[in-house]
Formats: C-alpha cells, sequence, structure tokens
C-alpha cells in the first residue's frame, strides 16, 4: 500500500509540473506572438511615444503615452483600431499617459462638469464657450477642449509643455474601451 501511495504522490507532482510548464508556454508565446508586434503596431503610430501591452483574466489592457495631439478623439480612435486589429475585437483595455501636473489635474476637475452636461443635455455649443471661458480663467492654453461622441467624452488640457487627456465612457454609451 505505501508502494501505491508513493506513485500517486509522483505522479501527482509530474502532472503539476507539466501543468506549471504549459502555463509558463502560454504566457511566453502570448508575450512573444501576440503582445510584441501589437506594441510594435502601436509605437508605429506617429504620436505614440511608448506602447504597453499586458494580457489578465479580464481581457488585455493597453497602455500608450501620447505626444501632444490636436484631436485628441482622433488619435485614440486610432489606437483602438490598431490595437483591436493586432489583438482581436474584444477585452481590449486602452489607458493613455500623458504629461499632466497637479495644476492640470485641478483644472480637469473644475472643467469636467462642463463636458458632463454638454454629453447629458446636447447642449455641446453652450458647454463648449463656458469651457473655453473658464479654462482661460484658469489659465490654461487656447488648445484647451473636449470632444463628445456617441460613446466617449474626450478631454485635453494644455498649459505649457504639460498636457492632460482623459477619456471616458459616456453613461449609456458603447463598449467604451478607456479609462
Amino acid at each position: 500500500m505505501a508502494g501505491w501511495l508513493r506513485r500517486l504522490l509522483r505522479i501527482a507532482a509530474a502532472a503539476a509540473l507539466v501543468f506549471a510548464v504549459l502555463l509558463v508556454g502560454t504566457r511566453l508565446y502570448a508575450a512573444r506572438a501576440v503582445a510584441a508586434p501589437a506594441q510594435t503596431a502601436l509605437e508605429a503610430l506617429p504620436f505614440v511615444t511608448a506602447a504597453q501591452v499586458q494580457s489578465g483574466a479580464g481581457g488585455r489592457r493597453v497602455t500608450v503615452t501620447l505626444a501632444d495631439v490636436p484631436h485628441l478623439r482622433e488619435a485614440f480612435l486610432e489606437v483602438e483600431r490598431t490595437a483591436r486589429q493586432a489583438l482581436g475585437p474584444e477585452g481590449v483595455d486602452i489607458a493613455v499617459v500623458d504629461r499632466r501636473d497637479q495644476a492640470l489635474v485641478d483644472a480637469y476637475y473644475r472643467l469636467r462638469p462642463y463636458a458632463l452636461e454638454a454629453a447629458e443635455t446636447g447642449r455641446h455649443i453652450e458647454m463648449a464657450a463656458a469651457f473655453a471661458a473658464e479654462a482661460a480663467a484658469l489659465g490654461l492654453d487656447p488648445a484647451s477642449a473636449f470632444t463628445v461622441d456617441a460613446d466617449r467624452i474626450y478631454i485635453q488640457l494644455y498649459r505649457g509643455d504639460a498636457y492632460l487627456y482623459a477619456v471616458e465612457r459616456r453613461a449609456g454609451g458603447g463598449d467604451g474601451g478607456a479609462d
């Protein structure tokens, strides 16, 4: 009976070892065959300075560092298209890294309600004018603005060399794909 138990323990240990090797192999394959080409494709975009692809249980997270862009919505949608072409259509979460400072973060929380109201009420022209006036009062560059589409709200704030990009899902919008 003791010999049978030892054999069972050896079989269990061998099975655990095989499982661990397969798990590590799968992760290495995903990193080399999927994430690396996606990262290369994203970094080939002219406004992306760095990209990182991470796989997890909930899908893939793509983190891109964007240079100064004139139209955040267009840049974000191009990043999303490129990521979905490289990684597949589902399970892609995109995070944008910018060059923000504390003054821009504070301004963002003061200006965000204008963009939210425009998205909620449809009063885009009024809210854009109010946003621009408040942004000027806060000392932000005139290029600071927001854009609303069917799925997301895009806010871009500029002050000197610093810039803040925020992309958030609209209430009741599509799948979003952004933080």
